[in-house]
């Protein structure tokens, strides 16, 4: 215990003496002082413990947030990648397949996230973890759960855009995707909700890019860009020049992420792991040639709005590519150690 503890604790046993002595000397009077005062005390002591307990140390808090980010941008991928499938299906049954696929994982993902809060409050009741790290780990949850909401929606989305009978093929059915809807939204409930924005910030779990809402068609990212082209022609030349700072500012976005996750990866990539190394060499390689071409949208972008739209749109695919590759990378990485440590 800190001396300052020591010496709040002094003080209020000080205090409780003398409150005491004034009780006994007016017991005569008010017979009922004394037992309030007692009550008060025990109120006063149960708060402080409860206080204590549901503390969370500045290393915690920091641990979530960190587990927060790197769920956020893992997040991130998974939505482009599926809006990248979307995009290069070239008819209706491959987009259904893609949906299917996506369902599947949505309701795994579901599965063990809830598996994973289960077993984080048996830890914490049993004593093997505090409840400031059980908050941190919680709060990583709530942003991957958060995704997962978000998933299923722009899955929702795509199959309300698709002929029943190609989804009835593939067993899609609406009534199951509003089942894992409410699943994902209702996982751990307002609790949950709370924990995370009190070790991350009322921001938790609306993703890097959080100006989109989820399942909204038009918010699906790597969602065709042949339509943007195609309207930027019929538009004036503010209205391209708009589009244009729009799409540059997505792409900074993009390669800051894809700097973010190249800097994670490396810090799990071990020389020695070639597999791991190639993708992230790979990375490397696609965050360059998006940062070359985020240098030439921004040159351009004063004299030909359409051009500088167009090396933008280049500059948001290599950075996604990147974010692919650097996630393989850790996932080598981290797959290699576990394999290792089994070894």
């Amino acid at each position: 215990m800190t001396a300052p503890a020591n010496l709040q604790m002094t003080m209020k046993r000080s205090t409780t003496i003398l409150v005491a002595l004034a009780v006994v000397l007016a017991m005569t009077a008010v017979p009922l002082a004394g037992a309030v005062t007692n009550a008060t005390d025990a109120e006063s002591n149960a708060n402080d413990e409860q206080a204590a307990n549901d503390s969370v140390a500045p290393g915690e808090k920091l641990g979530g947030v960190v587990g927060v980010q790197a769920a956020e941008i893992d997040g991130d991928v998974d939505e482009r990648t599926y809006g990248v499938q979307i995009a290069q299906a070239q008819t209706n049954e491959s987009k259904a397949d893609v949906v299917g696929e996506t369902l599947s994982d949505v309701e795994e993902r579901l599965d063990e996230q809830e598996a994973e809060l289960d077993e984080l409050e048996d830890a914490r009741d049993d004593g093997e973890i505090s409840n400031g790290t059980y908050q941190a780990k919680v709060a990583t949850v709530a942003a991957e759960k958060a995704t997962t909401e978000r998933l299923v929606g722009h899955a929702n989305a795509t199959a309300g855009e698709l002929p029943e009978d190609v989804l009835e093929e593939r067993g899609i059915d609406h009534e199951a995707i509003a089942t894992l809807q409410e699943r994902a939204s209702e996982l751990g409930g307002e609790a949950v909700a709370e924990i995370a924005q009190s070790i991350a910030g009322d921001r938790v779990g609306q993703g890097m890019a959080s100006d989109h809402a989820p399942g909204a068609p038009g918010d699906v990212p790597g969602q065709d860009r042949t339509d943007t082209a195609n309207q930027t022609d019929g538009e004036d030349e503010e209205t391209a020049a708009d589009r244009s700072d729009e799409e540059v500012e997505q792409a900074t976005a993009a390669v800051d992420r894809a700097e973010t996750e190249i800097d994670r990866a490396h810090n799990s990539v071990d020389e020695g792991d070639e597999d791991a190394q190639e993708a992230l060499d790979q990375a490397e390689m696609a965050l360059e040639n998006a940062t070359d071409a985020l240098e030439q949208a921004t040159a351009v972008a004063d004299d030909d709005a359409d051009e500088a739209l167009e090396y933008a749109e280049d500059a948001t695919d290599e950075a996604e590519t990147a974010l692919e590759y650097a996630d393989t990378a850790t996932d080598r990485a981290e797959n290699g150690s576990d394999n290792a440590g089994q070894a």
